[in-house]
């Protein structure tokens, strides 16, 4: 007999002895959502067989469930027994997704990015949801850095070397985040663009991550000390993310922001299977990750509209 609950207390407690995906931890949750989160989860006895977590806000005055800051994946995930026959596998995604959708609260608007380790949406589309497919570039095997340097394109190892030879650039971690923070200023400011979050949410972010093991900012130093650009790496126990980056608008053609990938990568090897360059859906952006070698993986965003005129869907990605 399954039961639903929506106890973050039980699932803060599951996620201690369960691999869940990073951005549907609770200390990333806690932060990205200002501790506003709330989780689905779907029981047979004392087992959690699923769960899944969602954003719930109000715009307009109508409910939606979106997608928190710097989270690219949200999502069910499925507790699956061990040793269980492909077929009863569909089955059972089936009964768990179905139970869990029956048992969401009411919404004008939904909209999530499910994992790309994802793949059966089936059941949505049953219950009227729709799919659009998008794309990541990911790395799924970072063991063996020589390998992944042959597979790089010409002219991304000229970039690499050019940083290195030419910018005399050196790859250093950085424990300011106001160091880094910065150049994501410049890098959306060039853009003309608004800065996606304040200096106070991404220290609040970094030193957290760090505290547990789990981020790093990187910095591209040339001989003078001057700072070319950054990243913001943060993992799970399987896979590395490329979150966030920055760069100083008068010394982008130096190639840091290569090098600091490579290197991100390299600092990776041995200690997570993959690396997830985090979303390529910008024609100039797609370009560079592609020329890591990595494979171009599709994911899911899943939508439903209730009531073809809500506003929602003009104003929320």
């Amino acid at each position: 007999m399954r039961e639903i609950s929506n106890d973050k207390n039980l699932y803060i407690g599951f996620c201690e002895n369960h691999e869940v995906p990073l951005f549907a931890e609770p200390w990333w949750l806690d932060i990205v959502t200002e501790g506003e989160w709330q989780v689905l989860l779907s029981l047979k006895g004392n087992n959690i067989e699923a769960s899944w977590v969602y954003f719930q806000r109000k715009k307009f005055g109508l409910s939606y469930i979106g997608m928190p800051k710097f989270s690219p994946y949200q999502g069910p995930f499925i507790n699956y027994p061990d040793q269980q026959k492909k077929s009863r596998r569909i089955a059972f995604e089936k009964e768990v997704l179905t139970y869990l959708i029956d048992h969401m609260p009411n919404f004008a608007y939904f909209n999530q990015r499910f994992s790309p380790e994802f793949s059966n949406w089936l059941p949505l589309y049953w219950k009227g949801f729709e799919q659009t497919t998008r794309y990541t570039y990911v790395l799924p095997d970072i063991s063996d850095p020589s390998h992944l340097w042959d597979s790089l394109q010409s002219r991304l190892r000229r970039a690499i070397r050019k940083a290195k030879n030419r910018y005399n650039l050196s790859v250093e971690e950085s424990t300011k985040p106001e160091e880094f923070h910065r150049l994501h200023e410049m890098t959306y400011e060039r853009q003309n663009k608004e800065v996606p979050c304040s200096l106070q949410f991404f220290s609040k972010l970094y030193h957290t991550a760090k505290d547990l093991g789990r981020g790093e900012i990187l910095l591209a130093y040339d001989q003078d000390g001057d700072i070319h650009a950054g990243v913001f790496i943060v993992w799970d126990k399987r896979t590395a993310y490329y979150l966030m980056g920055g760069a100083d608008p008068s010394l982008r053609n130096s190639g840091a922001s290569s090098l600091l990938l490579w290197e991100a990568i390299n600092r990776q090897s041995g200690k997570r299977e993959a690396f997830d360059f985090e979303g390529s859906m910008i024609e100039s952006i797609e370009k560079i990750f592609r020329s890591f070698g990595a494979e171009q993986t599709p994911y899911y965003r899943i939508r439903k509209t209730l009531g073809v005129l809500s506003p929602l869907k003009l104003f929320i990605n």
